[in-house]
């Protein structure tokens, strides 16, 4: 039960550091194209955060999700 919903908040916590990444990446453009000089910079800081942020626990669901096939695989071959 733990280690679902600790798998559940991963998924979500990646999710929105992907739009998050997503729109800090268009701010920054559209403040790069009306010349606004410190919301590039600001766009380019969210952008990169929550790029950060979304490698980080897609890597920790990668993990997880190795983890439950391992424990998987061996308790099919101890069926056996």
């Amino acid at each position: 039960m733990r280690a679902q919903l600790t798998a559940d908040t991963a998924t979500v916590i990646s999710d929105v550091a992907s739009k998050t990444t997503y729109i800090g990446g268009l701010g920054g453009f559209f403040a790069w194209m009306l010349s606004i000089d410190i919301l590039p910079w600001a766009g380019l800081f969210v952008a990169f955060a929550g790029l950060i942020v979304n490698w980080y626990y897609r890597r920790q669901e990668n993990k997880r999700a190795q983890e439950i096939h391992e424990l998987t695989l061996k308790r099919l071959r101890e069926d056996q």
